[in-house]
């Protein structure tokens, strides 16, 4: 092998590792604090509140392990601005998705 196609090699195992990571934060892993111990916890939002607040306000709660991974998915995604006030229950099994 040639030191092209060897680097060719190494980022596409570098890029699959990157992916199967993001893969498993987002989607497969529950993201909701081992702490609750299956148990829900009601959070509220309330009007007005940035989406760096209720990220900050769901990590306090417990609810988030890292609030800068949900403001970055919550961007991505395009739903900064469909977060509505009110009243949610989260649960231990939630996934980031699903928050």
């Amino acid at each position: 092998m040639n030191l092209k196609n060897t680097l060719y090699v190494f980022l596409s195992i570098a890029f699959a590792v990157i992916i199967y990571t993001f893969a498993k934060i987002i989607f497969i892993a529950p993201y909701v604090d081992k702490n609750l111990n299956n148990k829900n916890i009601t959070f509220i939002i309330t009007p007005n509140s940035s989406l760096k607040q209720i990220a900050r306000d769901l990590h306090y709660s417990g609810i988030l392990k890292n609030p800068l991974i949900f403001r970055i998915l919550v961007k991505l995604t395009g739903n900064e601005h469909k977060i509505k006030a009110g009243e949610y229950d989260f649960f231990y099994s939630n996934s980031m998705i699903e928050i």
